[in-house]
């Protein structure tokens, strides 16, 4: 990763409050997590494909940006919640894990969900 992430007051990030933006943020997030049992796999690799570009562009994520006002990938939304929950995480593994990682789960399971088992999806 060429950009680093600022260091970020965990603090700061706790005494935030939870905003109807925050609210709607976090129905995205589940409703993504939920994909595979929606929407069919292609259309998850396009939205993983769309995420991808949007941080090529903008740096991170436009609803994290609106949220926190941030520049360039100082902190994520999964980050907020665990510090939340009052957990201490790491601002780069959470971010690493969030960009690289659940992406690639998300449609794995997508897969093997709607292929491997021959499930189909409950909308589109």
């Amino acid at each position: 990763m060429a950009d680093k992430l600022r260091p970020i007051d965990p603090q700061a990030v706790k005494n935030r409050p939870f905003t109807t933006l925050a609210w709607m943020h976090l129905a995205g997030i589940v409703l993504i997590w939920a994909s595979p049992f929606l929407v069919r796999w292609w259309l998850i690799l396009t939205g993983i494909c769309l995420y991808f570009m949007q941080i090529a562009i903008l740096g991170d994520c436009f609803m994290t940006r609106l949220q926190f006002s941030t520049k360039k990938r100082s902190v994520t939304f999964y980050y907020y919640l665990l510090v939340k929950f009052g957990f201490a995480p790491n601002g780069y593994r959470v971010r690493f894990l969030a960009d690289y990682v659940m992406p690639p789960i998300i449609l794995g399971f997508a897969l093997v969900w709607q292929l491997a088992l021959d499930k189909s999806p409950l909308l589109i």
